[in-house]
């Protein structure tokens, strides 16, 4: 189990580029376990340990407790005095407090939520869960983390149940696995409890290996130790976790990338709980069981679900998981259009603009299209459309459904679910036939649909009937409808009100117009706006905002609330990453040599001089320091040695494929967000170097001839962006370029 989240950790810290292994309180929100998964989930969550610093804990732990085998008693092989004083000093070592009795409940800030599965030996009917958290009608259990642990690992035939509560009405408790081995379950509906009207964007399931079939003496024999309800108990269970998970492995059969199961198939089945000297043995079947090719492939996925963090399952979907399983009422759940996010504030231009559009009385179908940068808030306003529709005396569209754009494999598996939902098929085709006999008006939201790769146009039901609406930061996409909105930086009165609805109850002339100070830095950026909102309310600092944003910009851009409105899983700066890391290495580099100038009217004729210079210069001696920008500058001239205007644009088209550019045709000039500006300068691996490359680009560019005085006065404001250093510009580019 550990050896697997082990290597899965490994895995994050390559893709993340991090400088250390992170842990997995870092990355997930909720961690349950049961018997010794219990233990490890208080380890990992409620201590927040790292994975090897788990594994070190627990060998240490299996070896002071099972190298000594009780001589005598009917209550356990082992000593639970042992087991106690073994989770008492991992809790003395790891806990905030360094205090061995320290609480269960975690009163910290962001906290990963844990829990651990243990039975109630009076009634085993119902799993009992000890949890680090307040859930709605079920307190934190009032007990230490040791006592959690102790109840989760009390095994009947290895440790005698644990008494836990006040004096006199104690109750007795067993290992969680007599009732909750796989607490998978039990995980699905803590989040449906603690997270309402969310999405789950991923689970990971670990065993602790595939077993033989668990062979029971006959109850004659356990009934001088144990109750007849224990003994059938055990013979039910068998430890054989994996029919529950086929069963969960079926239910998210329908949405990729979500539910993971990892569980060494071979070599595990004779290993007993006790058997610590054989944990060498552990490790090496689980590494090879990680490095087969099917394993390995499903680790990566998992990785990729983890660092996009893709909110795919609703919550309020996981009641029916996995008792009566209804494949059709799960299917729905996955394409049906969530709300808009409760503070939504705004953008009635745009709204009535497709309220206009959606109401006309056309002959064909009805497509609209809203593009922009990622973060401006163009999934909000499309849902906050249908809301507004689905709130009319009679709505507009009788059937809406959400196809999550983002590959061709989430586009396949919604229309997939959309056939299985209405039960007329069970692939994509079925769905797009279904859709195309359809008299009744409906809506298909395509979201995020932002991968320039992937043509949407075999998505669309070949019909001349229907409603769309897509979602997307790339312009391009615009071609789909007969109508589009660019979506670009809110109304700075609707900004102040969205911060404001986010941050502070009470709003007076004086914070409106703190937050007036604040929305302006941030562009108002609706993304930026709600960051900051989360970040002012929980430390209650606007007034100091400003100077606290100025000083740690990326450090606040990057900062996920844990608590939100909505289920838009990317920071500002985040989402703009994902987007950087798909360009082409000329592109990724255009861009960030554009964002050391100033954000509004860059002249491509910066460019294409400078290359022009490199041509008529191509023999001659130059300094070492010119390389790069030879190198940048040589992506767009041709193999003939002139100007490629083809080649340059389609480098900037690939940018604005993304929005994190926009281009004036009219005026050739070329402007980035004043947030990916200083965002993409946070990208720069050696920003001298690159602001000495851009120095040379814009020098070669200077003619000192009177037809280029306009040329040059258009330049000052990228000058004094670019040049940090007071020296005498204007000798240096003389001596180096005016040749």
């Amino acid at each position: 189990m550990l050896i697997i989240l082990r290597d899965l950790m490994w895995k994050l810290k390559g893709v993340e580029n991090l400088p250390e292994v992170p842990r997995p309180c870092d990355y997930f929100d909720l961690i349950g376990g049961t018997s010794t998964g219990g233990l490890i989930a208080l380890m990992l969550g409620r201590l927040q340990m790292s994975v090897e610093d788990a594994v070190k804990a627990y060998g240490e732990l299996s070896k002071e407790v099972f190298s000594d085998v009780k001589s005598k008693g009917h209550d356990g092989r082992f000593k639970a005095s042992k087991l106690e004083k073994a989770i008492k000093r991992i809790v003395g070592h790891h806990s905030a407090s360094l205090d061995p009795e320290e609480g269960i409940k975690d009163t910290r800030e962001n906290a990963c939520k844990t829990f651990v599965c243990t039975m109630n030996a009076a009634n085993m009917s119902l799993p009992v869960l000890f949890r680090t958290y307040n859930a709605t009608h079920h307190p934190a259990m009032d007990c230490t983390i040791w006592q959690a642990g102790r109840a989760t690992s009390a095994a009947p035939t290895f440790f005698k149940q644990i008494q836990i509560g006040p004096p006199g009405i104690e109750e007795a408790f067993l290992d969680g696995g007599m009732g909750q081995n796989n607490p998978t379950a039990a995980l699905l509906r803590e989040a449906e409890i603690v997270f309402p009207d969310r999405h789950i964007a991923v689970i990971i399931s670990l065993g602790t290996g595939q077993p033989h079939t668990i062979n029971i003496p006959k109850p004659s024999g356990l009934q001088r130790l144990f109750p007849l309800d224990v003994v059938e108990a055990i013979r039910g269970i068998a430890t054989d976790c994996e029919k529950e998970h086929q069963s969960f492995a079926r239910y998210f059969n329908l949405v990729p990338d979500v539910y993971f199961r990892f569980n060494v198939e071979r070599g595990m089945q004779d290993i007993q709980l006790n058997q610590w000297e054989k944990l060498g043995d552990v490790a090496a079947n689980t590494r090879q069981y990680t490095l087969s090719h099917p394993v390995e492939s499903q680790l990566a996925d998992a990785v990729k679900s983890l660092v996009e963090k893709i909110g795919r399952v609703p919550t309020t979907s996981l009641n029916a998981v996995p008792t009566e399983f209804n494949q059709s009422k799960v299917a729905l759940n996955f394409v049906r259009c969530p709300p808009p996010s409760q503070i939504f504030k705004g953008r009635q231009d745009i709204l009535d603009k497709m309220h206009e559009y959606f109401s006309r009385n056309i002959q064909g179908r009805h497509a609209y299209v809203l593009y922009g940068l990622g973060g401006s808030g163009k999934t909000q306003i499309a849902l906050k459309f249908l809301d507004t529709i689905n709130r009319k005396p009679t709505p507009w569209f009788t059937k809406q459904f959400f196809i999550n754009a983002s590959s061709r494999q989430t586009l396949d598996t919604a229309f997939k679910n959309i056939a299985i939902s209405h039960e007329i098929g069970k692939n994509s085709e079925d769905a797009l036939h279904w859709l195309i006999s359809q008299i009744e008006p409906w809506m298909l939201l395509f979201d995020n649909a932002d991968d320039p790769s992937i043509n949407l146009f075999p998505f669309f039901p070949k019909c001349t009937h229907g409603n769309i609406i897509i979602t997307s930061r790339n312009p391009e996409l615009a071609v789909h409808g007969q109508s589009h909105s660019r979506v670009g930086d809110m109304d700075e009165t609707d900004a102040i009100d969205l911060l404001l609805v986010r941050a502070v109850k009470e709003k007076t002339i004086q914070t409106r117009e703190k937050a007036s100070e604040i929305v302006k830095e941030l562009s108002c950026l609706p993304l930026a706006v709600i960051q900051a909102g989360a970040y002012i309310a929980k430390f209650n600092c606007l007034p100091q905002y400003l100077s606290i944003y100025k000083e740690n910009r990326a450090k606040l851009l990057s900062q996920h609330p844990v608590q939100s409105h909505d289920d838009y899983a990317w920071t500002v700066y985040t989402t703009w990453a994902i987007s950087f890391v798909q360009l082409s290495k000329e592109a990724s580099r255009f861009l960030q040599i554009c964002s050391l100038l100033h954000y509004d009217s860059i002249p491509e004729a910066i460019f294409q001089q400078a290359a022009a210079w490199i041509i008529n210069h191509e023999k001659e001696e130059e300094a070492e320091t010119l390389q790069e920008a030879r190198v940048l500058l040589h992506s767009f001239i041709s193999h003939s040695g002139i100007w490629d205007t083809q080649c340059f644009l389609e480098v900037v088209a690939e940018i604005q494929g993304y929005s994190l550019i926009d281009r004036d045709a009219d005026r050739n000039t070329l402007s980035i967000h004043p947030l990916v500006q200083s965002w993409c300068q946070t990208t720069l691996n050696n920003e001298s170097g690159s602001r000495e490359c851009m120095i040379d680009i814009m020098g070669m560019s200077i003619r000192l001839t009177d037809d280029a005085y306009l040329f040059r006065v258009g330049l000052m404001p990228h000058l004094e962006c670019l040049i940090q250093d007071p020296i005498n510009i204007k000798s240096v580019f003389q001596d180096e370029y005016a040749r």
